[in-house]
């Protein structure tokens, strides 16, 4: 399972990085393609790899439930900046981007 940090910065660095080609970013994220990642974009931020690569430690005070929150307020932030309805909405389109299910 991916470390709910490295999820945050993912997304944060997708949305707001002004790199054009976020969706791709996230699907290369998601499966774990890091080295295409370091390859395409430049001054990706390491909390973008800790603890989702398995190459890169992961400090001892990471605090997943932190994390969580963190994440879920960015939700709240994508939901307002995009005008959706509800989290939900951005999750789906999330899931849309990364071809999940």
């Amino acid at each position: 399972m991916r470390n709910g940090d490295a999820a945050v910065a993912a997304i944060k660095y997708a949305l707001y990085s002004g790199e054009s080609d976020s969706d791709t970013f996230l699907r290369l994220w998601f499966e774990g393609n890091f080295d295409a990642i370091r390859r395409e974009w430049n001054n990706v931020p390491d909390e973008v790899f800790a603890g989702a690569d398995p190459l890169i430690s992961v400090p001892q005070e990471n605090n997943l439930r932190q994390a969580a929150v963190e994440a879920y307020a960015l939700l709240i932030d994508i939901s307002a900046q995009f005008r959706l309805a509800s989290c939900d909405q951005v999750i789906n389109n999330l899931r849309k981007a990364l071809g999940a299910k």
